[in-house]
């Protein structure tokens, strides 16, 4: 080896050296930008919590479905009542006698009713489906109360409450924890570990399957907190991962990482404080209450209590609404699988 050959190698390694050099001062976060980070993460904890106190803090209740049943005379001024309490808080239906109201209570077509008859007037309530809508017609009975002894009538108001929730009801929305979990980390794991399409589904499918029949057996038989049958809440489990699963590993097929963090955001930013976790859809503003309304998440929470408590509920919107997320988003994810392979086709077309 000449000696021109060993000054060459020697500037070439001196010269490899200190492009990596330069590509590590590159790579070095600046004070400015390690500051911009801690200001990012911040700025994100702020939305987070925003979007989580908001709809606490604004909590409105309106349009809550109530019946009534009696005679006319006394059901007219019990709804003259109502109204005092504000018009848009109720959306009143009349029933023909206190049985057709209990029954419209457990079908869940309505969130409590009044009952008036020669014995007085009995407030009738469903804990377990809406805690919020209860404490309101609790409230609303001691307001009755009042009202009647104003007007100098001696009349019983008593309160009942047809559905209770029982001592671990107040935990019957985080049932939707199972799902909500599975799903994320499922879709994350798909999209980090596993690149074929039909390997995903795989990954998403016993991800799925495995929250259900664990997240049943935790929130029934394990901590009794739902007391409905185990193979139907382990299906709306398993089916609730799947929506959420499928949607986030959906984004990501398409976007890549950033879609995959901004499905993750959207169940979890978006899906919980608007889908009715924190505050039933009723207490929500407008229109977000609505578009909440047809998150999974509230789907899921919705599904699982009529499974629990009201197993008379008619449950075919829930059902819709999960299954749809899970078409849109296997739908996303073959579209962005079939692009992606176009595009290493058209990559490696070019480089040949």
């Amino acid at each position: 080896m000449t000696e021109t050959t060993v000054l060459e190698d020697s500037n070439q390694q001196k010269h490899q050296g200190a492009e990596a050099a330069s590509k590590a001062e590159r790579k070095e976060a600046t004070w400015a930008q390690a500051g911009m980070f801690g200001l990012l993460m911040a700025l994100v904890a702020s939305l987070f919590i925003s979007a989580f106190l908001w709809p606490m803090t604004t909590a409105t209740p309106k349009d809550i479905d109530l019946g009534i049943a009696g005679p006319a005379e006394a059901t007219a001024g019990i709804e003259q009542v109502l109204a005092t309490n504000g018009k848009d808080t109720f959306n009143v239906t009349n029933y023909e006698n206190a049985e057709a109201a209990t029954d419209a209570i457990k079908a869940r077509e309505v969130s409590g009713a009044v009952v008036v008859s020669a014995d007085g007037i009995q407030v009738l309530t469903a804990s377990a489906g809406n805690a919020q809508a209860s404490q309101l017609l609790t409230q609303m009975a001691s307001g009755i109360q009042t009202q009647m002894q104003q007007a100098g009538q001696n009349v019983p108001v008593a309160v009942e409450d047809v559905v209770p929730a029982g001592s671990t009801g107040a935990a019957a929305n985080f049932t939707i924890l199972p799902a909500l979990i599975a799903g994320l980390t499922g879709s994350v794991v798909a999209f980090l570990l596993v690149q074929r399409p039909s390997r995903r589904i795989a990954t998403l499918l016993v991800a799925s399957v495995g929250a259900g029949l664990l997240g049943a057996l935790l929130v029934g038989p394990a901590f009794n907190v739902l007391p409905g049958n185990y193979w139907m809440m382990a299906l709306a489990i398993g089916t609730g991962a799947m929506a959420v699963g499928s949607f986030i590993s959906g984004l990501g097929a398409l976007l890549g990482a950033p879609g995959l963090g901004l499905g993750a955001l959207t169940i979890v930013l978006f899906g919980n404080p608007w889908g009715g976790m924190m505050m039933p859809s009723e207490f929500l503003p407008t229109p977000w209450s609505t578009i909440g309304s047809f998150m999974p998440n509230g789907a899921i929470i919705n599904l699982m209590k009529s499974i629990g408590f009201f197993p008379e509920a008619s449950t075919g919107r829930e059902w819709l609404i999960l299954l749809v997320w899970i078409a849109v988003g296997l739908t996303m994810l073959a579209a962005g699988s079939y692009l992606h392979h176009r595009k290493n086709l058209v990559d490696g077309a070019q480089q040949a």
